[in-house]
């Protein structure tokens, strides 16, 4: 078994991680959507984040934090707008990023969700550091089976 072989999981990208994920594309609000509609759908969904979108144009992303924030301050979810509570600033990478790059996005910025731009500018997904750890998951158990298959050929 090579060196290569082991650390393959390097080269591995966003790309790939968003083609294992089984919730593809994107899910988007429009601004003006209330919370509670916005929480219905991330519910519905199962997923933590949610874009907010104005056609093509991305205003910003909806978390579960923005929720927590929102029963912080006492704000009634049917009555607050998206574009009241999501956070405008987006971290985004591109879809060619490295699995390692997305995580030390996350890690550095303090985020657990970042959309994926594709080389046109285009949004393709959402990865979380939930797809990022899964991966990694797999791609540890994938090279713990190839050193298991290596070590017990040549016992």
């Amino acid at each position: 078994m090579s060196e290569q072989e082991l650390s393959s999981h390097d080269s591995v990208s966003v790309r790939d991680v968003l083609c294992g994920k089984a919730i593809q594309g994107v899910i988007a609000v429009r601004p003006e959507t209330t919370a509670t509609a916005a929480a219905d759908t991330m519910l519905s969904a199962g997923v933590g984040s949610l874009l907010v979108m104005d056609g093509p144009r991305l205003l910003g992303i909806l978390t579960e934090r923005d929720f927590v924030r929102m029963a912080r301050d006492g704000m009634a979810s049917q009555e607050v707008a998206v574009r009241d509570v999501m956070q405008a600033d987006v971290l985004c990478c591109g879809d060619d990023a490295s699995v390692d790059e997305a995580a030390e996005l996350m890690r550095v910025h303090r985020v657990r969700h970042i959309p994926v731009l594709a080389a046109n500018e285009h949004i393709v997904g959402v990865v979380s550091i939930g797809d990022i750890n899964a991966h990694r998951v797999g791609q540890c158990e994938g090279t713990l089976s190839q050193l298991e298959n290596y070590v017990y050929r040549r016992a």
